[in-house]
């Protein structure tokens, strides 16, 4: 029987990253003859794939590139299997009540990376704010499946690249846990005050401004084992070192027992999940509305209560550091039963190539 032929007939190139993991699982599983990949693409967008002639376009008409480019967060895509034709999306948004509408009656599967576990219901971003589901992604309900937030590597879908860089952060995964927890995120703003939820005012707390002040309590535990900064904030003793490339930071990750997280926007889960896991290393989050294909287990993901965009007076700060003190103090004595653990997971569910069975096996079921 011949193996199915996955062809990709679309896609944002500026988007292009957020795809790698999903296509290099498919670059993975063709390696082995079980699949056989292509690329049908709109004859501009196969040339804007062509890095010089891309940068050339930029420059001389950044309109016409922006045009072709459309504003798309996700990719399209089907699979014959010896015959018999599947289409998917794969969206990216982090916006988990935002679709590509227009798709969703001639596709067989749309995969979401953000998808609510509250789904089709309405996401509550919080007591006072939610976001109800289009009505044609509730007419349309039973196709919409799960899927997972792969980090970039190329930015490129280049297989090659891709795959050594994935090789170069999975060895990461040797190191010591020397840290116990880190904390590590970009500022302490909110913004989304004058945009997306500016008809909101005295509803919300955006996640940022949480971020930040867990940040001050692990900074005032001055523990050895804590490694807690911001990139940018009103408040210079928050602010440590920004990580210069992708190589510090896998380094500085997969050298942390855990990794803390407050969801992002419209409480996306960020590449910090994937950035953690195939380093084996745990997240520390608040808890989360965005579900992956299959559940987190406790060793993976330790959840601290609801923050997201909750009031502050809403959010329980004891349980929260509470618990926060306790990663901290903990003994290193599990650390290496713990990373082994994790990092069986990640290569039998989280891996490039374990998306793309998943995918496909989910695709397969639509025939």
């Amino acid at each position: 029987m011949k193996p199915p032929v996955v062809t990709i007939t679309n896609f944002c190139l500026n988007h292009a990253g957020y795809f790698d993991w999903l296509v290099t699982g498919f670059g993975l599983l063709q390696e082995r003859g079980q699949l056989r990949l292509r690329f049908r693409l709109p004859p501009s967008k196969t040339a804007l794939r062509h890095r010089y002639f891309r940068w050339g376009a930029k420059a001389i008409a950044p309109g016409w590139v922006a045009r072709i480019n459309g504003p798309m967060w996700w990719l399209e895509a089907e699979i014959d299997f010896g015959g018999k034709v599947s289409k998917f999306v794969f969206d990216v948004t982090d916006h988990g009540y935002s679709y590509a509408e227009s798709l969703l009656p001639t596709c067989d599967r749309y995969f979401k990376c953000q998808l609510p576990t509250s789904f089709p219901d309405p996401l509550q971003l919080c007591k006072g704010i939610s976001r109800p589901m289009p009505q044609a992604v509730i007419d349309h309900a039973h196709k919409v499946k799960p899927a997972m937030l792969g980090r970039p590597l190329s930015r490129a879908l280049d297989f090659s690249k891709n795959l050594r860089l994935l090789r170069d952060w999975e060895s990461k995964a040797t190191a010591r846990k020397s840290t116990r927890l880190f904390a590590y995120f970009g500022g302490d703003s909110d913004p989304e005050a004058d945009n997306r939820l500016k008809d909101f005012p005295g509803l919300y707390q955006h996640p940022n401004l949480k971020r930040g002040r867990l940040v001050r309590y692990l900074r005032g535990l001055e523990h050895s084992g804590v490694d807690a900064r911001l990139v940018n904030s009103s408040d210079p003793s928050l602010i440590g070192p920004a990580l210069s490339d992708d190589d510090a930071y896998s380094r500085t990750v997969a050298s942390a027992a855990y990794n803390l997280n407050v969801s992002g926007l419209s409480l996306s889960l960020p590449f910090r999940f994937i950035d953690s896991f195939l380093v084996g290393t745990g997240v520390a989050t608040d808890s989360l509305a965005i579900h992956w294909y299959a559940p987190f287990d406790p060793e993976e993901v330790i959840e601290l209560g609801p923050m997201g965009y909750e009031l502050d007076q809403d959010v329980d700060w004891q349980r929260a550091e509470t618990r926060l003190k306790e990663i901290a103090d903990a003994s290193p004595a599990h650390d290496a039963a713990r990373t082994a653990h994790l990092l069986d997971r990640y290569q039998r569910l989280w891996s490039p190539e374990a998306l793309a069975r998943y995918v496909l096996a989910s695709c397969e079921e639509t025939l």
